[in-house]
């Protein structure tokens, strides 16, 4: 009777290679990795979610922004019988502002329009807003030709966020 530890070390050997081959041609693509400190911008509103997102939608229509969407996510959690706090994300976006940049780096479309979040959560009974900043998007995407854009999206945004939550 043969041994047939031979045959198995060439198949175990076969089957490593092959495995390494198949992996490096199916390999994702990975993305750039965020910068470090601070991510996301969070900013205390008086107003409870609802109010400060119809704030919020005023503000942006005001300044020329498209409303795209705007979720619902406890009602969401409501429709499979679940409870979530009063959550909600507006999607907007303007094609003066962001055209650039998707011209710059096709890929950050993935990330635009811009979304903002407002949860339950504020000081007082309030809510906050949370997005993440311009900033980072640009460096999560390697755009570098486009800073002054950048700069006047969070400038507007900035803008847009301090006159929602003003009292």
């Amino acid at each position: 009777m043969k041994s047939r530890f031979p045959l198995i070390i060439v198949c175990l050997v076969v089957g490593v290679v092959a495995g390494y081959v198949i992996s490096m041609a199916v390999a994702p693509v990975t993305a750039p990795s965020l910068p470090t400190g601070e991510r996301l911008i969070a900013v205390a509103s008086p107003y409870g979610v609802s109010e400060t997102m119809d704030l919020l939608s005023t503000e942006l229509s005001d300044r020329g922004a498209t409303i795209f969407a705007r979720i619902d996510h406890a009602a969401g959690a409501s429709s499979i019988n679940e409870v979530l706090p009063a959550t909600e994300t507006l999607i907007f976006g303007n094609p003066m502002l962001g055209t650039a940049l998707i011209q710059s780096e096709p890929n950050i479309a993935l990330d635009l329009p811009l979304r903002v979040l407002a949860h339950e959560g504020g000081t007082g009974g309030g809510s906050t807003l949370t997005y993440l900043a311009p900033a980072v998007l640009a460096a999560r995407y390697d755009i570098v030709d486009q800073a002054n854009q950048i700069e006047r999206i969070s400038a507007i945004l900035e803008a847009v966020i301090a006159a929602t939550v003003a009292e």
